[in-house]
């Protein structure tokens, strides 16, 4: 196996050394060109170096020209651009006066002489311009020059790159080659040495094998002689001297074929030491009774076991030694194959990357011809360069002369208009004063009614009751409050300032026959600004509303925006515009600041109600803000409403005046006197006003305040959950028993039992409500209710007793608490206010679920549509065997082969494939839909003896009998459903087919069989059956139940 790895390395090395050798060559070829093309394009260097010299020398002369240049355009821009800006303002300005014609003429003047000076300029810039096209032409071919030449030296850059990647590559082969060579030579002798060692404990295992056999003939020798001499005195010896002898017999035959059966040998030497053993065992018994016998036969013995063990040892030794060497052997060679197999696939590499070079190498020798030819070609554009400088030191020479008489004469052609402008500034701005005048003003409807342009003045009022203090005779007033409306003009012109008019309306009385007769006014301007798209927006205020007219007076209805110019006095009015009135009452109303806190329409509802407020007797109460002014269609408070807060002037609780005990100033309430403990428990009543800003009352509201003394937070203590499963038509229950409420509330309130009941159960003074876990309260639902201990009617216990069913909706689990809240009523009482005892459940359901079927059936039909179809059967006609082929198809569709026919016929034109996808989604409610059909559905799942009564129950239940189904049963009997619903729109589809055959495309191919029919050799017969066979295929197989997909979905609801 060595000698094949080392050939196959040789000539592997062999391949790897010529290939290097060849492209060496090549390499060299191509170093020597580039060699020669650095120099070339380095001569090439020093020539564009020594033109680039030659032209910056010039460019001193282009600087003084251009700074001339930009001095002069820099004057005469200036006064130019100034005489142009001012013309062209006073052209602007005149486009809308009236003494245009009086001035074009010396306008036009004006333009000619600027005309002429432009002129001059643009003649000197033309000259300019071409001195720096034919500059910019110089300069775009140096850069081109230099682009070339800085694309040869990289590319020359790369090709040494390249030469020196090359190289250092082929030198890295060859040292790994030369080091995988030492490698393999030095792999040869370690085998080699592993060899010699094998041979040696050979030669070493075949001496110890020897010297064995000597000392085992040795010993067969002394145990023949002593076996002979007491053969008479005890044949068992015999016996076991003659196993013994046959032991060592096997052993010598067995050590001589050791390397082979290695096995063999520890079982044979392992009953030859038993042998041994035996004999030895018998020959101590014989030396015991025999002292006399010879002590030789030990010594031999012993000898003989000694040198078998160390024969034992030395096998079991070379054996792990063999086998140690047959890893390590077996190591190296893996290793040396797989060093060998990466240098070949390093060889295979090196070989690609210098075939991949031979590209690349033709590419450059390309470039390097190319780019000679470039120089060459670039010598006659040297030569056009310095002819064309030459040519612009002449041009620029001859520029700078002729410069001063044409800027003497630019600058009194400035002096010249600068002198005509000043004559016409008078005219301009005389122009301009008349342009910025307002001419006219027209109106931009947003509403119109009967097809005129109006504006809508939309009002609120309300109403209230004056009575007489002396007639007592009550009168009903009528408060009308305008809002700001807005009406939309166009000023001309729409640069007009605003600020420079004033503005007001004017107004007519219109007669119409569609509009009844309005008021006196009109409206009063409040204020004019700049709105969107160019308009301009005057806020309107109505006027009069309410106002009584006599019926001989015209009211005016229309109006039109009047403008008085201040500087002029001019006056300009608008069209005029409809006036619509849109008058609404006045919402309003006094509301809570704190629902909790709730006030009351009138004094009796205050009266019957609970506290709304708790004024604690040494402090104070502001009432300013318990209540909100609110109003769906006026700013209250921006039209001076406001809410004021008073005492009800009297209010007797048992001959008691309640108001007496309390006072109020500025809207804060204080009991009377101050910190007066006689006030405590009084309920006195205050009253909140909404007033207009004349202070009449609109509206009044009323809350009852209680005098109490200060009160620590309100208590509450919650029961823990009970947790209940709901079930149809039963009440669930929870409780807070006596010993709960003794437990949690009287000794965590300090509080005995009688001083609770005094405090908050008199009077059953006490709220049940139920909310859910939003905190919502839950109505129709049966409450808690508080009842005496059957034990100790002076203790309480509370049950919430409910009905499962008065729970709303839900799914799940859902926690409803029944809350109590106990309320105070002993003013005095220094106990909390409220005492909240909350008694949640958690109520779970049974998952219900709402089970559907989704039918789906794919399927198509062949349409048909009408196109060459009696050409088509002529040329059936024309064939040589029509009667053949006719009868041949006929054949083939009698078997059902309509494939065959088709293709006999030729096919049939116009017919496609068209797809449909019908779908059915079934609840168990469209189980009614299907009744005849229930029986038939069910016997496969209920089986022939129940399907018939189920039949019954579910004509008479409906879907109710879903109910007595177990899941794989409903999920069967939705299925069948779902089938039974899709053939039916299969069938329904057809039907619609078939009935529009007559009058459609089909009909016109059966009508053109019919007249294939009446041709000469065709039979009738044989047309019918291809009608039939036609109007099969013109509809949807109907699907058998296995040709339905249904999809069972189950969905979990709430109940």
């Amino acid at each position: 196996m060595f000698s094949k790895i080392g050939k196959l390395l040789l000539c592997g090395v062999a391949v790897a050394m010529i290939g290097c050798t060849d492209y060496d060559k090549d390499i060299q070829s191509v170093a020597g060109d580039v060699a020669q093309n650095a120099t070339e394009i380095k001569n090439l260097d020093n020539a564009i170096k020594a033109l680039e010299a030659k032209l910056a020398a010039d460019y001193a002369t282009k600087q003084e020209l251009n700074a001339v240049k930009t001095a002069l355009e820099g004057t005469i821009d200036t006064e130019v651009a100034a005489l142009q800006a001012a013309i062209a303002d006073a052209v602007k300005d005149l486009a809308n006066a009236e003494d245009v014609a009086a001035v074009e003429a010396s306008v036009k003047a004006l333009q000619a002489a600027a005309a002429d000076a432009a002129a001059a300029i643009e003649a000197t810039d033309v000259k300019v311009g071409a001195i720096d096209e034919r500059l910019t032409a110089v300069e775009t071919a140096i850069e081109a020059i230099d682009e070339v030449a800085e694309q040869v030296l990289a590319d020359v850059e790369t090709l040494k790159n390249g030469y020196m990647e090359t190289v250092a590559f082929a030198q890295q082969a060859q040292a790994n080659i030369d080091a995988l060579t030492e490698q393999t030579v030095d792999l040869e002798g370690q085998v080699a040495a592993l060899e010699a060692m094998v041979d040696e404990m050979a030669g070493a295992f075949e001496e110890r094998i020897n010297t064995l056999g000597q000392t085992i003939g040795n010993l067969s020798n002394l145990l023949t002689d002593e076996v002979a001499a007491l053969q008479l005195a005890d044949e068992e010896i015999y016996a076991k001297i003659e196993m013994v002898e046959g032991a060592v017999t096997a052993v010598n035959n067995l050590i001589g074929d050791l390397q082979t059966a290695d096995e063999e040998i520890y079982v044979e030497l392992n009953k030859a030491l038993a042998y041994i053993g035996n004999v030895a065992a018998l020959i101590e018994d014989e030396a015991a009774a025999r002292a006399n016998e010879d002590e030789q036969i030990y010594i031999q013995l012993n000898k003989a076991t000694e040198t078998i063990s160390a024969v034992i040892v030395t096998v079991a030794d070379l054996e792990t030694r063999v086998a140690e060497v047959e890893d390590d052997l077996k190591a190296h060679v893996a290793a040396y194959e797989a060093y060998v197999a990466a240098t070949e696939a390093k060889f295979q590499e090196l070989l690609n990357t210098f075939a991949s070079l031979s590209p690349v190498i033709s590419t450059l020798q390309a470039q390097n011809a190319e780019l000679k030819a470039t120089l060459e070609s670039l010598a006659p554009e040297f030569n056009n360069v310095k002819a064309q400088v030459k040519e612009l030191q002449q041009t620029l020479v001859s520029l700078g002369e002729q410069l001063p008489e044409q800027i003497a004469a630019l600058q009194g052609q400035t002096k010249e208009l600068l002198s005509m402008l000043n004559s016409l500034s008078p005219i301009i701005k005389q122009l301009q004063a008349a342009m910025g005048e307002l001419r006219s003003i027209v109106f931009v409807p947003e509403v119109m009614y009967d097809g005129v342009p109006a504006v809508e003045f939309k009002s609120v009022s309300y109403s209230y009751t004056v009575v007489d203090p002396k007639t007592k005779e009550e009168t009903v007033e009528t408060v009308y409050i305008a809002l700001p409306a807005f009406a939309y003009y166009h000023f001309n012109p729409s640069s007009f300032d605003i600020e420079k008019g004033y503005y007001s309306l004017i107004d007519r009385a219109i007669e119409e026959k569609t509009t009844k007769a309005g008021v006196s006014n009109i409206a009063t301007v409040m204020g004019v600004e700049y709105a969107a798209n160019g308009t301009v927006a005057v806020e309107l205020l109505r006027e009069g509303l309410g106002a009584e007219v006599a019926a001989n007076v015209k009211t005016p209805n229309f109006f039109a925006l009047e403008a008085v110019i201040a500087e002029t006095g001019a006056i300009i009015r608008s069209d005029y515009a409809k006036v619509i009135d849109i008058n609404e009452e006045l919402d309003h109303q006094i509301v809570a600041a704190d629902t909790k806190k709730p006030v009351y329409g009138t004094v009796e509802a205050a009266k019957n109600g609970e506290a709304s407020f708790h004024l604690i007797y040494n402090k104070t109460l502001d009432l300013n803000a318990a209540v909100k002014m609110v109003s769906k269609n006026l700013d209250l408070a921006k039209y001076g409403f406001k809410v004021n807060v008073a005492l009800v002037d009297k209010y007797v609780v048992q001959n008691v005046d309640q108001q007496k005990s309390v006072k109020m100033e500025n809207g804060v309430l204080s009991t009377n006197p101050a910190n007066s403990k006689e006030a405590i428990g009084r309920t006195p009543l205050v009253k909140f006003t909404l007033v207009d800003a004349n202070d009449v009352v609109i509206e009044e509201a009323y809350a009852k305040v209680q005098v109490v003394v200060e009160r620590p937070a309100d208590f509450k203590y919650v029961a823990p959950v009970a947790n209940l499963n709901w079930a149809d038509g039963k009440r669930g229950e929870a409780n807070v028993t006596w010993e709960m409420i003794r437990e949690y509330v009287y000794k965590v309130m300090d509080i005995s039992q009688d001083e609770f009941y005094y405090t908050y159960i008199v009077k059953d003074a006490y709220k049940a409500e139920v909310k859910d876990a939003a905190g919502k309260a839950v109505v129709a639902i049966d409450v808690p209710v508080v009842t005496p201990n059957t034990h100790d009617e002076s203790s309480y216990n509370i049950s919430w007793n409910f009905w499962y069913n008065q729970l709303p909706k839900y799914k799940g689990t859902q926690t409803f608490t029944a809350v109590v809240t106990f309320t105070n009523l002993q003013a005095s009482s220094e106990r909390p206010t409220h005492v909240v005892i909350e008694m949640p459940v958690a109520v779970t359901k049974a998952p219900k679920y709402e089970v559907k079927a989704e039918g789906t059936y794919e399927t198509s039909r062949l349409a048909f549509e009408v196109k060459d179809i009696l050409s088509t059967l002529w040329a059936l006609y024309k064939l040589p065997n029509t009667k053949e082929t006719l009868a041949a198809a006929a054949e083939a569709i009698q078997s059902g082969d309509l494939a065959t026919a088709i293709k006999l016929l030729g096919g049939v034109p116009g017919i496609v494939k068209e797809k449909a996808t019908f779908t059915a989604v079934i609840d168990p409610k469209d189980l009614s839909k299907y009744e005849d059909n229930i029986a038939d559905m069910l016997k496969p799942i209920l089986g022939d003896k129940f399907a018939g009564i189920a039949a019954l129950l579910g004509s008479a239940l409906g879907e109710k009998i879903f109910e007595y189904l177990n899941e794989e049963q409903t999920t069967a009997l939705l299925t069948a459903m779902a089938q039974k619903e899709i053939q039916i729109k299969v069938a329904a589809a057809n039907a619609e087919i078939m009935a529009g055959v007559a009058g459609g495309n089909w009909g016109k191919l059966l009508e053109g069989l019919d007249a294939l029919a009446q041709l000469p050799l065709v039979e009738q017969s044989h047309v019918d059956m291809l009608k039939v066979a036609l109007l099969g295929i013109a509809a949807y197989p109907v699907p058998a139940d296995e040709d339905v997909t249904v999809k069972i979905t189950k969905t979990e609801v709430e109940y």
